[in-house]
């Protein structure tokens, strides 16, 4: 990826959740958009992105065709995307920590001068069932 990018330049971002529970979790369905203010920086073979997320350090890397999404406040979630292997993420619970498995069948990036999209579709599994499909969108936007 060729991206003529100059380190540490500012960038909004979006996340347009779309979630898709199973039926019994029906009650989780979700089409948020969570918008922040971060600073975006090129490296070998992709890019990051570093924002604050309720006032934890929070990242979206990208490295070859890796994505990982991680938030260092409460919950201390990293969540990796990778289309070839099923991923894990143990994930922080008030009632404490479920192992999760991330099946991701898409993980894609178009990149124009003016922004950086993301779009990715996932199931979350738990015991070997599965929990819910997500279909986020993550648009970064050079300001």
């Amino acid at each position: 990826m060729s991206l003529n990018r100059n380190p540490g330049k500012k960038v909004s971002i979006k996340f347009y959740m779309n979630v898709d529970p199973s039926a019994e979790y029906e009650g989780l369905r979700s089409t948020d958009v969570l918008k922040y203010e971060g600073k975006y920086y090129e490296q070998e073979d992709g890019f990051y992105v570093i924002y604050e997320d309720s006032g934890a350090k929070a990242s979206i890397k990208k490295k070859g065709d890796v994505y990982v999404v991680s938030n260092a406040g409460n919950s201390g979630n990293r969540m990796t995307f990778d289309e070839k292997n099923y991923t894990r993420v143990n994930y922080q619970t008030q009632a404490g920590p479920i192992e999760l498995e991330v099946r991701t069948t898409r993980a894609s990036v178009m990149c124009t001068e003016e922004k950086i999209v993301l779009k990715m579709d996932y199931k979350l599994y738990a015991g070997g069932d599965m929990l819910s499909r997500y279909k986020p969108v993550i648009e970064i936007e050079f300001v």
